[in-house]
């Protein structure tokens, strides 16, 4: 999602008013002031590559947000190969929600003194411009200027132009992300591919028998068949397709019964009051399907996981989806809409993509409805559900 991401701690009535009245103007206005003054600074200095020689590497490190676990996931995926990383935590300074501090993270005071060779922000902007315009003028001067940028639809902000020309490069977690880009700035920007490392996560596991226990807080049979989606409010309810996975499943499974289960995990439905409403108006009906909270025993992404049989990613769009790959890296099934999946995620044997229609945007929380020219997925119940059957009969075989 781009920009007013220091609006999160807003209640929603007040959040939406700012987005629709003011977003287009704020996102303006704190992407070309900052980059303006870092434009001069760099008058006159040659692009150059990414060296790799010791990288400061800021983001939201902290937070539970895919934005925060893809910055995270290449601290590792840097230390694991070597490469000096100085990571530096910028969740508290826009206002995100923070799930403790990252292990080593520096503060932005402490690094500013250091030698560095590249200046990584895995920010989208405007704060990856507003970031930037807290680093001291000789580090700007010096070193390589990243931007890593994951977005959603096949056209990206107008207003990130001014962010692009800074870079020296940018990196991006898709081809589809990279085509984007290029679609919306045909200029001669430097983008290179660089995928979530999530096979270099050793923690991932699946662990069938804590599952089972899960499925005994909750009340679900231990030998249910169980779907399971998870998402974040602040990434957009409409995208993320919570209402196309409870509409597969009761088509898969019209008949209420025991021995089918769909847990619907996301944990700041405050973010978003209306997509709570609407989900449990759609369940209210169905005892098998269960919208669990942040007080949920499947808190944990870990415990999620361990208590399911299939996850459902019928979103509309994704830049990459880092649940897609979680998922199926740990054994379990993933039916993901085929719009937009990243190639190194389709090339899974468990990613399973599920047939589409690409309409027009109409974004409740107006989040991606101002990308002229954009349109999005809607993903295809029939076919979806029909994979979830299939799931089910090679499960009630295995």
């Amino acid at each position: 999602m781009f920009g007013l991401g220091l609006t999160r701690f807003l209640p929603y009535p007040m959040r939406r008013t700012l987005i629709e009245k003011l977003g287009p103007v704020l996102n303006s206005v704190q992407t070309r002031i900052p980059l303006a003054w870092i434009s001069v600074v760099r008058a006159g200095r040659e692009r150059h590559g990414f060296t790799g020689d010791r990288v400061l590497l800021a983001g939201l490190l902290s937070s539970p947000s895919g934005l925060g676990r893809g910055a995270r996931l290449m601290v590792q995926d840097f230390r694991m190969r070597g490469v000096s990383v100085v990571p530096v935590d910028m969740t508290s300074t826009f206002g995100f929600d923070s799930d403790g501090l990252f292990p080593g993270a520096e503060t932005l005071k402490a690094v500013v003194s250091q030698p560095l060779s590249d200046l990584l922000i895995h920010l989208n902007p405007p704060e990856f411009s507003l970031a930037l315009w807290r680093l001291p003028v000789a580090q700007l001067r010096r070193a390589t200027i990243i931007g890593y940028w994951a977005w959603e639809l096949d056209r990206v902000p107008k207003f990130w132009r001014a962010a692009a020309k800074v870079c020296d490069e940018i990196w991006v977690p898709s081809q589809f992300v990279a085509d984007a880009l290029a679609a919306t700035f045909p200029d001669n920007l430097t983008v290179r591919v660089v995928p979530h490392a999530v096979e270099s996560d050793s923690a991932l596991s699946h662990d069938v028998r804590r599952g089972r226990l899960v499925r005994a807080e909750l009340g679900i049979d231990p030998d249910a068949f169980v779907a399971g989606t998870s998402w974040s409010m602040g990434s957009n309810f409409e995208r993320k397709g919570a209402r196309f996975a409870v509409a597969a499943f009761q088509r898969a499974f019209p008949q209420p019964d025991t021995k089918h289960a769909l847990l619907l995990r996301c944990l700041d439905g405050e973010i978003y009051p209306p997509g709570i409403r609407m989900l449990r108006q759609m369940t209210e009906a169905d005892p098998r399907i269960v919208v669990l909270g942040d007080k949920a025993p499947v808190g944990d992404i870990a415990r999620f996981y361990d208590t399911i049989d299939v996850y459902l990613s019928l979103t509309r769009s994704e830049g990459y989806g880092l649940s897609i790959a979680e998922a199926s890296q740990i054994g379990i099934p993933v039916l993901a809409t085929a719009w937009g999946l990243a190639a190194d995620l389709a090339a899974r044997p468990l990613v399973i993509p599920v047939d589409y229609t690409l309409v027009g945007i109409v974004d409740p929380q107006h989040f991606y409805d101002r990308v002229h020219g954009a349109v999005w997925a809607e993903p295809d119940i029939a076919d979806a559900a029909r994979h979830l059957r299939e799931l089910r009969a090679t499960s009630l075989h295995a």
